[in-house]
């Protein structure tokens, strides 16, 4: 492979796919959103949402529900990706993840199980958020931007 171990390759591929999951996420990129999913993935939250969510459809319809009728603005920043128990076909991972919203702001660990399906896609098969911090506060600033941004895609814009 051009020099690069495989396994190099693989973990630099989940590490975008969780960086992409995010950014679609942020853009309610609910197209792009449905395919990190397995189709029999299953999703959890802790205290104090205590939230789960199993088959990809129920997911993409839990949070575009979510997203596009209970918020304003919602923010999603991940940090510090590790992928570790890496194989041919499955792998764990686990970043930070910092939420903001106009009702809650949220800081905790995602703990991922990921496939590689017959595709040759990472998809996630399983996926624990684990709340370390959370406050229903208003935010001290304003937003200035809601998402999402219908043109996103086309980003910057050149004169």
């Amino acid at each position: 492979m051009n020099g690069f171990d495989q396994t190099f390759v693989d973990r630099f591929i989940i590490r975008e796919r969780i960086e992409a999951y995010i950014d679609a996420l942020n853009h309610r990129d609910w197209v792009k959103f449905e395919d990190f999913w397995t189709e029999d993935m299953v999703w959890s939250t802790s205290d104090p949402i205590n939230s789960y969510v199993s088959g990809r459809s129920e997911m993409v319809s839990r949070m575009k529900n979510k997203q596009e009728t209970n918020f304003d603005y919602i923010f999603q920043m991940g940090h510090a990706i590790v992928v570790h128990d890496l194989t041919e076909k499955t792998a764990r991972a686990r970043h930070t993840l910092h939420i903001i919203s106009d009702k809650f702001t949220a800081i905790g660990v995602y703990y991922d199980m990921l496939v590689k399906e017959a595709d040759g896609k990472w998809r996630f098969k399983r996926r624990d958020y684990r709340i370390t911090y959370y406050d229903e506060s208003p935010l001290p600033g304003k937003a200035f931007r809601r998402l999402p941004d219908p043109a996103y895609g086309q980003l910057p814009q050149y004169p």
